[in-house]
């Protein structure tokens, strides 16, 4: 997918790379009783249920993790990537995941699989089994945030996510095969508020009118008013974008009681439209979302359906950003909103 909030996401990584920067010195200063690598590889490596000498590019490292000190294992075994971050102090396991590296799917002729994913189907529910019986756990001991269909590099995934023993578990899984792709389990991003949240959900509409309230705008003066529904460490959120005036407007809405979780606006910069030379107000005309998929399928040269189609900003630029699917073709691309001009485009084929 194309990426959005460019200087967002430039101004959290500096930041970052700040609060790194300021935490060596502490780090340098700090000394104590650590079980030390050796424990910490043996225990990642006992977890994983292989040895030493199955891995490669086996790494272990002393570090910090919000204020934690820990030992940050990684390795490859057969076509996995594990990742573990292990306490220092204790040797426990903190979190791992482990990722199937460079899928690909065997030549006609090699097993008994097909060059292409196969159209069955699991289902959601064998997808939460699948995922319960590999974490060792019931459906009763655990609180399921969500089982969804999703696609991945053209291939058809289930995402399982639930809750047990304040730890978060995330499965991707095979939507044909039942295959576990990637699993992971987080200990810190366990969230007690999404436990208590409550069933009731306001709606996106709702949602929107709670924003723009307290922005203190009407919808008449806001433009490409957007509203999805999403999680954020489990809990249900609305996410409501819109501009107005110079102003790009972000909010994050609990989707169960309608209290405002964050928010802010960033001040954009006047952008100019056509090839024409002139300038486009912020209410200016644009294609519509027709002409946008029309431009799309003539280029290529296909029909599709559309599993996102959004307007957003680019350096200035009023575009439109989304995704097509043909068959095993997926198209990722962005088109200038005022000309149709393709700007990206990006095609792959499974």
């Amino acid at each position: 997918m194309m990426k959005m909030n460019k200087n967002r996401t430039l101004a959290a990584a500096a930041a970052v790379t700040l609060l790194a920067g300021l935490a060596i010195p502490a780090y340098a200063a700090i000394s104590g009783d650590y079980v030390g690598e050796a424990k910490a590889k043996a225990a990642a490596l006992e977890h994983a249920g292989v040895t030493e000498k199955e891995t490669s590019y086996l790494r272990v490292e002393l570090e910090r993790d919000d204020g934690r000190v820990v030992y940050d294992v990684e390795f490859y075994a057969g076509n996995r990537e594990y990742d573990y971050e292990i306490s220092a102090t204790t040797g426990s396991i903190l979190k791992f995941d482990y990722d199937i590296e460079n899928f690909t799917r065997p030549a006609s002729g090699q097993g008994t699989q097909s060059t292409a994913q196969s159209s069955t189907d699991i289902g959601a529910e064998k997808a939460k089994s699948i995922a319960l019986e590999n974490a060792g756990l019931t459906a009763s001991q655990v609180s399921f945030v969500y089982a969804q269909p999703d696609w991945d590099d053209g291939r058809r995934e289930y995402e399982v996510v639930f809750y047990a023993n304040s730890r978060e578990y995330d499965y991707t899984i095979d939507a044909a095969t039942g295959a576990i792709l990637s699993y992971d389990y987080d200990i810190d991003w366990y969230n007690a508020a999404a436990s208590r949240q409550s069933s009731t959900d306001i709606g996106a509409e709702k949602a929107k009118s709670i924003a723009l309230e307290h922005a203190g705008i009407s919808a008449a003066d806001a433009d490409y008013l957007y509203a999805q529904l999403d999680r954020d460490d489990g809990l249900r959120i609305y996410d409501v974008e819109f501009f107005s005036g110079s102003r790009e407007y972000d909010y994050e809405i609990d989707a169960a009681t309608g209290t405002i979780l964050s928010f802010d606006y960033d001040a954009e910069r006047s952008f100019a439209s056509s090839s024409t030379g002139s300038t486009a107000s912020a209410s200016g005309s644009y294609l519509s979302e027709a002409r946008i998929k029309e431009i799309v399928e003539e280029a290529a040269g296909t029909t599709g359906t559309f599993y996102e189609l959004k307007m957003d900003r680019d350096d200035g630029r009023v575009v439109y950003e989304g995704t097509m699917r043909s068959g095993w073709t997926e198209y990722e691309f962005e088109v200038d909103a005022s000309t149709g001009r393709i700007l990206d485009w990006d095609v792959d084929r499974d």
